[in-house]
């Protein structure tokens, strides 16, 4: 069984944080034994008083062998992180 999909979404709210632009993307090959990719990309993040013009992450392999990346590049903040 594989499960894919695209949601995007624009002017996002959620009590103090919002998005001008939200892109998810996903697609799992085995959901029961979770292998797969996802994709996460929301744009024009503000939260509190810190602002990022990006925030990517990407997930992907299995539970014994897998990737995260996390993006990030902000008027305060620039970083990635890769595990």
């Amino acid at each position: 069984m594989q499960v894919e999909g695209t949601a995007r979404g624009r002017d996002l709210r959620y009590q103090q944080v919002t998005a001008e632009a939200l892109d998810l993307r996903l697609d799992v090959v085995r959901p029961l034994d979770t292998r797969g990719t996802v994709r996460l990309d929301p744009r024009d993040v503000r939260a509190g008083g810190l602002q990022l013009r990006t925030l990517a992450l990407r997930a992907e392999g299995e539970p014994a062998a897998h990737r995260l990346e996390l993006d990030v590049d902000g008027d305060a903040l620039q970083s990635a992180a890769r595990c």
